[in-house]
């Protein structure tokens, strides 16, 4: 004969969404203003143009590729915008890279740039040493160098 089983867990219940709209503050004016909101959203706009079109930012030329990192102001969109032109080689050459890195005023938003410039782009030795000699200190340049790919590298890696 079979003894009693244990009575079953009922299975989980599906999760309903709730039958009226929940309130949202309104975010304080002061604390952000229009003109704030309205900036970040045109950066976030440029950056995701950046990202998905490459030949629209070859095609603005040098001048224009100046203008948009100028008019992105300093901190982390001018940084996004220019690495992401660096990733997808929208740029002319190194020069136009070295003169866009220099208007660009953190030390780190140089040295991810010059990174980014080192991993993607076929330098020549002359052209490593040149970005090498952007780096904004010595113990940046150190850690670029750590970065240059080398040849023999793949000899040297455990199997």
């Amino acid at each position: 004969m079979r003894e009693p089983s244990a009575p079953r867990p009922e299975p989980p219940r599906a999760i309903t969404p709730p039958s009226a709209p929940v309130a949202r503050a309104e975010p304080s004016r002061e604390a952000a203003p229009d003109a704030t909101l309205l900036d970040t959203r045109d950066r976030l706009r440029t950056l995701r143009a950046l990202q998905g079109d490459p030949d629209a930012v070859r095609a603005i030329g040098r001048e224009g590729r100046r203008a948009l990192v100028a008019r992105l102001g300093g901190g982390w969109a001018s940084r996004r915008a220019l690495s992401r032109m660096i990733q997808a080689r929208a740029l002319e050459d190194l020069d136009e890279a070295l003169a866009l890195l220099a208007a660009v005023d953190s030390p780190v938003a140089r040295i991810w740039c010059l990174g980014d410039l080192l991993d993607g782009w076929p330098l020549a030795a002359g052209e490593i040493e040149r970005v090498l000699a952007a780096a904004p200190s010595e113990a940046a340049r150190r850690r670029l160098e750590r970065r240059i790919p080398r040849p023999d590298a793949r000899l040297l890696a455990p199997r």
